[in-house]
C-alpha cells in the first residue's frame, strides 16, 4: 500500500506493456501514429493544441480546465495522461485537476471540484452555503424530476442537510460526463496498469500526475 512502491511498480508493468505493444503487430488503434509520436519525442503536443486553439482553458495560472461540451478526443487525452506518468521528466508546466483524478479513480467529487466542471453550478452551490434562509428557498433533493437521493422529490434542504445535498447535486452534475471519462480512461489502461492505478487515493494519483 505504500505510495513509492506503488509508483514504482505501476512504472515498470507501464513500460513492459509499452514494449509488448510495440512489439504486438495485431495492435490497433486510431491514435497509434500520434501514440508513437509522443512515445519517442516525449512531448505532450495534443494538450499544447487544444490549449492553443481554446478547447481547454488555464484556471488559477497552472491548473488545466476542460470544457466538456467541447468535441475533442478524449481517449487520446487519456494517452497523454499516460504518457505524463510515464515519462515524468518531461516537463509539463500545468497541472490536472483533482476532479479529473477523481473521476479517473471513480471516486465521489467534491464542492471544490465542481469549479472545474461547471462554473455557474460552483458559484450557485457556494452562494447556498453562505445563505442564512436556506430553509426558506423550497429546494428539494432532485433536479428536474430527478432524485438526488430515495424519496428525494420529498425531502427539503436545510441548514442540517446542506451539505449532503451539495455533495449529491456536485455528482449528479459528474455523472453527465461519464462517457468522456470512461474515453479518458480507455486511453490511459491501454498503456497503464489498471488494477495498480485504481489502488491509489486521490490525492497520491494527483501527485503522481502531477
Amino acid at each position: 500500500n505504500d505510495y513509492k512502491t506503488k509508483s514504482f511498480v505501476c512504472t515498470i508493468v507501464t513500460h513492459l506493456t509499452i514494449d509488448v505493444l510495440r512489439h504486438n503487430n495485431s495492435f490497433q488503434s486510431e491514435n497509434i501514429d500520434d501514440v508513437e509520436y509522443m512515445l519517442e519525442s516525449k512531448e505532450p503536443l495534443p494538450i499544447d493544441y487544444l490549449i492553443s486553439e481554446g478547447f481547454i482553458k488555464i484556471k488559477n495560472g497552472k491548473s488545466l480546465d476542460f470544457d466538456f461540451d467541447k468535441e475533442i478526443d478524449w481517449e487520446l487525452l487519456g494517452i497523454v495522461i499516460a504518457i505524463l506518468i510515464i515519462y515524468p521528466e518531461i516537463n509539463f508546466k500545468y497541472k490536472f485537476p483533482r476532479l479529473i483524478c477523481n473521476l479517473i479513480l471513480d471516486q465521489r467529487i467534491t464542492l471544490n471540484d465542481v469549479q472545474y466542471l461547471n462554473m455557474d453550478l460552483y458559484d450557485e452551490l457556494r452562494g447556498m452555503q453562505n445563505d442564512p434562509n436556506i430553509t426558506d428557498q423550497n429546494i428539494h433533493f432532485s433536479v428536474l424530476g430527478d432524485e438526488l437521493i430515495l424519496g428525494g422529490n420529498d425531502v427539503s434542504v436545510n441548514e442540517g442537510n446542506l451539505g449532503e445535498y451539495i455533495e449529491e447535486r456536485a455528482n449528479y452534475e459528474a455523472r453527465k460526463i461519464s462517457t468522456i471519462i470512461i474515453l479518458i480512461k480507455k486511453g490511459m489502461f491501454t498503456f497503464l496498469p489498471k488494477d495498480i492505478i485504481l489502488t491509489f487515493s486521490s490525492l497520491d494519483f494527483y501527485n503522481l500526475l502531477n
